[in-house]
């Protein structure tokens, strides 16, 4: 795990309805998600980027994470459509691989040392419109 990369657990406590990150989308990307499929891809992809609690340069984007996502959510979904749903945001561009990291070995049951892949946005975050703000009333434009 990379530093300051925060648990899943932490990710899933912080997944909650209307705490999303709004996406610059193209028209093409919006066609191409536009199924019910799609848009439950987008979803789950929003409210991750939404509860994380650092800047999602990079992010991991497992099929057990968007799985887990996705049943927070309340959408039912299995391991192999969390696969097919993270490969069509790859490919339509929303997301793209930037890099990989591998997990630590640990001495359990469980199994460990896979490799990660980490993934960035194609475009930035949409900004929440402090650039439109209307000047307060009786104010003039500063100079």
């Amino acid at each position: 795990m990379t530093a300051g990369t925060p648990l899943l657990q932490d990710v899933l406590a912080n997944v909650c309805r209307g705490r999303v990150a709004y996406l610059a989308l193209t028209p093409e990307e919006k066609r191409a998600l536009r199924d019910p499929e799609g848009q439950i891809a987008l979803d789950v992809l929003r409210h991750l980027l939404g509860a994380r609690p650092i800047n999602p340069e990079r992010f991991p984007l497992a099929e057990g994470a968007f799985q887990s996502i996705a049943r927070r959510l309340g959408y039912v979904v299995g391991q192999k459509r969390c696969r097919r749903m993270v490969r069509r945001l790859r490919e339509t561009g929303v997301v793209g691989l930037c890099g990989q990291y591998r997990q630590s070995y640990r001495n359990s049951a469980v199994r460990s040392g896979f490799c990660v892949r980490l993934y960035m946005l194609g475009r930035r975050l949409r900004t929440s419109g402090l650039g439109k703000r209307k000047r307060p009333v009786g104010k003039r434009a500063p100079v």
